[in-house]
């Protein structure tokens, strides 16, 4: 099938593009400008390629650079000179890429090789559908989702930091375990301590004024998600502890549940594998998760799964039996588990479009 390969290298100021002939040979190569206007210089090229070759079909590939591609896959997507050719766009893996760049030997690291290697990747990989979400109502949704998330981590840094000043300042109430560090009650009783050291009372209260405008932000940010959800059709807010908001984190990452071949293939994409470790009769029944995957899934099904274990007797049981199997790293494994359970029931339910029924009993 006779096919014009476009490998886009994307950066911040400039993206880099290999337009490749159908039996791998070089067209053309070149670089524009990371904006609108650069995308249409691209799009113009493209067009021109596929007219002076007398082709219909033209298949385009970037790496996954977070927002730095966004405009330029809209752009792909809309333009109606280019909507005139039979078009599919793939936003890869790095680490797709990477592997089949270690194929060729010798290759110098610049923009033009990479772009290159994407387009030889499309000629040669085996993809069989576009994986570009396309849908605005997950884009918008995915921004406030992912403000949320790293709003999160930074909450959890500034509890720690709290933590590590309430140890300097009282290291017996920090080390008691029936205490929570950064709780409402033991920040307004360190406020009644006073200490030889008044630095550490200055950092405690720049810590305590952190997490608060924190935890305003991120109520402000599960309003707005709130009222962009309520527009997506969804049915994980039937199960018991999921909620508005880790739904929509879970739903603005897989989009189109029809992206996904198999519940398998959600969890590969969330990270939620381990890596095998077995040699002849021996299978090591501690393992790692995989290092790839999307780590803003990854994140909301845990919190999600976290949350389900408490609510629902199933989910519960499960967690509690994962939990007893070994005798450390509990907690992690258990839940990363039942993490890896949850992702089967959500698969179904999205793809059935149906509400879950809790087990009797």
């Amino acid at each position: 099938m006779n096919q014009l390969f476009v490998g886009i290298d994307v950066g911040s100021r400039g993206n880099t593009a290999y337009l490749m002939r159908p039996d791998g040979e070089k067209h053309s190569n070149f670089t524009v400008q990371n904006n609108r206007g650069g995308a249409k210089i691209l799009i113009d090229k493209i067009v021109s390629a596929l007219t002076t070759m007398g082709l219909e079909q033209v298949v385009i590939g970037m790496e996954a650079t977070g927002i730095y591609g966004d405009i330029l896959v809209y752009a792909l997507r809309e333009d109606g000179a280019l909507g005139r050719f039979q078009r599919k766009v793939h936003v890869l893996n790095p680490k797709q890429v990477s592997k089949f760049k270690e194929s060729y030997s010798d290759l110098p690291k610049n923009d033009d090789v990479d772009a290159f290697v994407i387009a030889d990747k499309l000629r040669f990989g085996r993809i069989t559908k576009e994986v570009y979400m396309d849908d605005y109502r997950y884009k918008a949704l995915q921004t406030l989702t992912k403000a949320r998330f790293y709003a999160v981590q930074d909450l959890t840094r500034e509890k720690q930091r709290f933590a590590n000043y309430l140890f300097l300042k009282c290291s017996g109430l920090a080390q008691d375990k029936d205490i929570a560090n950064s709780s409402a009650t033991t920040i307004a009783l360190m406020k009644r301590f006073e200490t030889v050291d008044d630095s550490v009372n200055q950092a405690m209260a720049v810590c305590t004024a952190t997490m608060r405008a924190l935890e305003k932000q991120i109520k402000v940010l599960d309003k707005q998600i709130e009222q962009i959800f309520a527009v997506l059709p969804n049915t994980l807010t039937s199960v018991p502890g999921i909620g508005k908001v880790y739904s929509a984190g879970i739903i603005a990452e897989i989009g189109d549940i029809n992206r996904f071949q198999s519940q398998a293939s959600v969890a590969k994409y969330a990270g939620l594998v381990w890596k095998q470790h077995q040699s002849g009769e021996f299978e090591a029944q501690n393992t790692r998760l995989i290092k790839s995957g999307n780590r803003f899934l990854r994140y909301y099904l845990l919190e999600a799964a976290n949350s389900v274990r408490r609510c629902d007797s199933e989910f519960r049981r499960y967690y509690d039996l994962k939990y007893k199997q070994v005798n450390k790293y509990q907690h992690k494994r258990a839940l990363a588990l039942t993490a890896r359970k949850l992702v089967r029931l959500v698969f179904r339910l999205l793809k059935e479009g149906r509400n879950y029924i809790p087990p009797e009993g």
